[in-house]
């Protein structure tokens, strides 16, 4: 319960106004949220690499402070890159355990709900994002065979002229950021109550990867804006649900995804996610999604889109379930803030904290008592008060002799004089855990250097020795090479020319089958009709050789042994 409602004839100030962004993963949006009149401001989308979105943060203050409004002192940021999911723990909702013992715990349910985040985005959805194609070449591309492969979408756009080598780079590096997968996650969770087993519990749960969430953090401190907290994109939109709506169905479709959820109670009871195949999502993987339905049946669907869906979803669902739909979104809440609107309620306290498990960016506080300085602090207060006590104890007794008097001046002096060495001690402190610091930061250094000098380029000098020889042995006279690349994360792209196809795919093979002695596997393979050299018919070549990662190795040492 808020101040005001304690004391309605009393004036606490203006109502706190929120600052939220959002971001799809290329483009930000922000808007000012007040708690009296919900007031909206919006900047339009602002294009931003997820690399340097620090920029982008930028952009949007200085056009919320165009439109009249303070610079905001914090903010929340709603992502799309946030894993959401229900879980099953070994514990109770009321047994207690450590942040650290339960972020483990949830992180490790999530690992695998957090490496399907990737499917939220394909090259050709980057592209469109960027807006360097648009809906018809997009389709176009997709007719022609695009999304099989990243490389073979790629080439199609850069033949067709519909994008430049450089714009396509730069998607290319964008798509491979969003679909980076970080081991090491950030969690937060709120009990559902019982399990399946005894003694469990379920749990609402999300997480995102350290590497992300530290950049956004560093992203809002460059403005001197501090993060309070991080939203899941679809928990925020499914919080505009009308009241009315409790126990119903609610559906958001994105471009390459389709979730539905359950809510009772103000919880999350259900979650199913599936992710495209292709460019968008189909009819059969909204049904597949859609047929949690049946189990539960519902009057009414709830139904959200993302801002790059175009066709008619709403049709295709009602024909799959017969149930009526109900669009979320309206005038005073279109789609694209319906993910800050609901963010914007929770935050506010308009709806309970316990709904939605929101990654908080700040250590929680604390206590008094286990603060470093609280021994000298208390000190400090105790000899205060002592010295209060004192004087109060000359004032009462006035027949107190010159020598008291001056002994009381003399405890005062030793008590400034220990606060004096009380400061010295702590400022002291402060540089030896400043140099502590310093110190196992060189220590890492070398240890990475020696690691370098000792491991790592002895092996790459082995490797490149071998895949030249393997080269050497896999080419053929009517092969001809033009360009070998190595990359900073080992992988090794190959672009030729061929005479004929034949020899094109047996050079791939040849030259794959060697190089998985290396544990390199091939990615991207692709052999294309191209006129040559001298204006010759003949076939392009490309393919990437990419280090296998150790479970990629284990899981084709079972494939054998079968």
């Amino acid at each position: 319960m808020r101040a005001n409602e304690w004391f309605p004839w009393f004036s606490f100030g203006k109502p706190k106004e929120l600052f939220l962004c959002e971001s799809d993963g290329f483009s930000l949006n922000g808007a000012i949220w007040a708690s009296d009149q919900q007031e909206i401001c919006t900047s339009s989308f602002v294009e931003t690499s997820p690399l340097e979105p620090a920029a982008a943060v930028a952009e949007i203050l200085l056009r919320i402070e165009e439109k009249g409004f303070e610079r905001p002192r914090d903010a929340y940021l709603i992502l799309p890159n946030i894993a959401v999911g229900i879980i099953e723990l070994p514990i109770g909702s009321h047994e207690t355990r450590t942040p650290d013992e339960m972020n483990e715990l949830v992180r490790w349910e999530l690992d695998p709900i957090a490496a399907e985040q990737g499917g939220l985005w394909s090259l050709g959805s980057v592209l469109h994002g960027l807006g360097y194609i648009d809906d018809d070449q997009r389709q176009s591309l997709v007719s022609l065979g695009g999304p099989n492969r990243v490389s073979q979408f790629g080439d199609l756009a850069a033949g067709m002229g519909i994008v430049e080598q450089a714009q396509l780079d730069q998607a290319v590096r964008l798509l491979n950021a969003l679909q980076d997968i970080d081991e090491e996650l950030a969690c937060a969770w709120v009990p559902l109550g019982g399990g399946e087993e005894p003694g469990s519990s379920l749990w609402l749960a999300s997480a995102i990867g350290q590497k992300l969430k530290s950049l956004w953090l560093d992203a809002f401190n460059e403005n001197g804006i501090e993060l309070e907290g991080l939203y899941p994109s679809v928990f925020a939109r499914s919080f505009v649900v009308p009241p009315e709506a409790k126990g119903q169905s609610v559906v958001q479709v994105e471009q390459r995804a389709v979730t539905f959820l359950r809510i009772y109670d103000g919880l999350t009871r259900h979650i199913e996610r599936t992710y495209a195949s292709g460019e968008n999502v189909s009819t059969d993987e909204i049904r597949e999604v859609l047929s949690s339905t049946e189990d539960n049946p519902t009057d009414r669907i709830w139904l959200t889109t993302g801002t790059n869906v175009t066709n008619d979803v709403a049709d295709q669902i009602q024909s799959i379930t017969n149930i009526p739909i109900e669009t979320i979104e309206n005038e005073d809440t279109p789609r694209q803030l319906l993910g800050i609107t609901g963010a914007a309620r929770h935050a506010s306290g308009e709806l309970p904290s316990e709904i939605c498990p929101r990654i908080e960016t700040r250590p929680p506080p604390v206590p008094i008592y286990k603060r470093p300085y609280f021994p000298e602090v208390s000190l400090v207060v105790l000899l205060f008060l002592g010295l209060i006590a004192g004087e109060v104890h000359l004032i009462s007794s006035r027949s107190v002799s010159a020598t008291a008097e001056q002994s009381i001046r003399n405890k005062l002096a030793r008590a400034e004089a220990t606060r004096d060495i009380i400061e010295e001690e702590r400022l002291a402190s402060e540089n030896a855990e400043q140099l502590l610091n310093e110190s196992r930061q060189a220590l890492d250094h070398l240890k990475r250097s020696h690691q370098l000098l000792t491991s790592e380029i002895p092996e790459r000098n082995q490797l490149i020795t071998y895949f030249l020889d393997s080269l050497s042995r896999s080419v053929s006279q009517l092969v001809v090479l033009d360009k070998v690349s190595e990359h900073e994360d080992y992988t090794l792209t190959i672009e030729g020319w061929s005479f004929t196809e034949e020899a094109a795919q047996e050079f791939i093979r040849a030259l794959a089958v060697l190089m998985s002695k290396k544990d390199m596997g091939l990615r991207d393979e692709a052999v294309i009709a191209r006129t040559g050299w001298g204006g010759l018919d003949g076939y392009s070549l490309s393919m990437s050789l990419v280090p296998r990662r150790p479970e990629e190795n284990s899981a084709e040492l079972s494939e054998g042994s079968k």
